[in-house]
C-alpha cells in the first residue's frame, strides 16, 4: 500500500483530488460489479474534476446587492493583488456567426490583454460560454494567478457554479473545459456584473461578429472600445 500513502502525504490540493478520484472509482466498480453499469472512462473523468471543483469551492458568484443606496453601474476594479477579466457574448440567430470578446485589467484599470474572436455558437449562453473558457486560457497562458472574472449573464454563472449538474446540460463539454482549467494552481473567483460594468468587452465581442481575422488580440486598447474603457478609467481614478 507504499502507493497509497504516498498519495496521501501530498500537498492539499492533490490529496483532495486523489481521494475524490479514488472514491469516484469505487463508486463506478460497484456499479459495474451489482449493477451492470459501466461507465465511459471520459464520464468518469469529468465527474471527478467536476466534483474536486465544487469541493474546494473556486467559484465565488456574487452580485450588486438589491436594497439600500443605489449603486454606481461601472466597471469596478478587482481586489488587491488581483487581475479583472471581463468577457462577453454577441449573437444573434440570422447571424453567419457569433463573437466572443474579452478585456483583463489590473487594480486601476490598465490594460494588460483584450481578444476579439468569431465562433460558431448556437445560442447566445454557449458564446458567453465560450469567452469565459477563450478568456481563462489567455489568462493562463499570460501567467495571470489571481483573476476575477466578470460577465453579465447571470444565469451562465449560476451554471458555472454548479457543475456537477450541468453534466446532461447542452453546454456541458464547454462547462467541463472550463472546470478542468479551474483546477489548475491559481486563484479565480467569478462575479455577476450588468451590462454597464461590462462595456468594454461587450464592444470586443460585437466586433468580433464582422471583423476579417478569426481571432484578434490587443496588446493596447483598440480604436473601437477608447472611448469606453477611458471612461472605466476616469471612473476608477475619481473613486479612488
Amino acid at each position: 500500500m507504499g502507493w497509497l500513502e504516498f498519495n496521501l502525504n501530498q500537498n492539499d490540493c492533490w490529496v483532495s483530488k486523489f481521494t475524490t478520484a479514488f472514491w469516484h472509482i469505487w463508486c463506478s466498480r460497484n456499479k459495474a460489479v451489482f449493477e451492470k453499469a459501466v461507465n465511459h472512462p471520459r464520464f468518469l473523468y469529468n465527474r471527478v474534476m467536476a466534483d474536486f471543483f465544487t469541493n474546494i469551492k473556486s467559484f465565488q458568484v456574487t452580485s450588486l446587492k438589491e436594497g439600500g443606496a443605489t449603486p454606481v453601474l461601472r466597471w469596478k476594479p478587482p481586489q488587491r493583488g488581483f487581475l479583472k477579466l471581463n468577457t462577453d457574448g454577441a449573437w444573434k440567430k440570422e447571424w453567419p456567426n457569433a463573437g466572443i470578446g474579452g478585456v483583463i485589467r489590473d487594480a486601476a484599470g490598465n490594460w494588460e490583454f483584450g481578444f476579439a474572436k468569431k465562433v460558431d455558437a448556437g445560442s447566445p449562453e454557449a458564446a458567453e460560454m465560450m469567452a469565459i473558457r477563450e478568456g481563462l486560457q489567455i489568462a493562463w497562458d499570460c501567467n495571470y494567478r489571481n483573476l476575477e472574472v466578470e460577465c453579465d449573464a447571470r444565469g451562465v454563472v449560476q451554471l458555472l457554479s454548479k457543475p456537477l449538474e450541468a453534466e446532461n446540460h447542452p453546454l456541458g463539454v464547454i462547462i467541463m473545459d472550463i472546470c478542468i482549467i479551474l483546477t489548475r494552481n491559481w486563484s479565480v473567483e467569478f462575479r455577476h456584473t450588468k451590462r454597464e460594468g461590462n462595456k468594454v468587452a461587450h464592444l470586443l465581442a460585437a466586433e468580433a461578429t464582422h471583423q476579417k481575422d478569426e481571432r484578434v488580440v490587443f496588446i493596447s486598447v483598440p480604436e473601437h472600445a477608447k472611448a469606453v474603457f477611458f471612461q472605466d478609467k476616469e471612473f476608477v481614478a475619481s473613486s479612488s
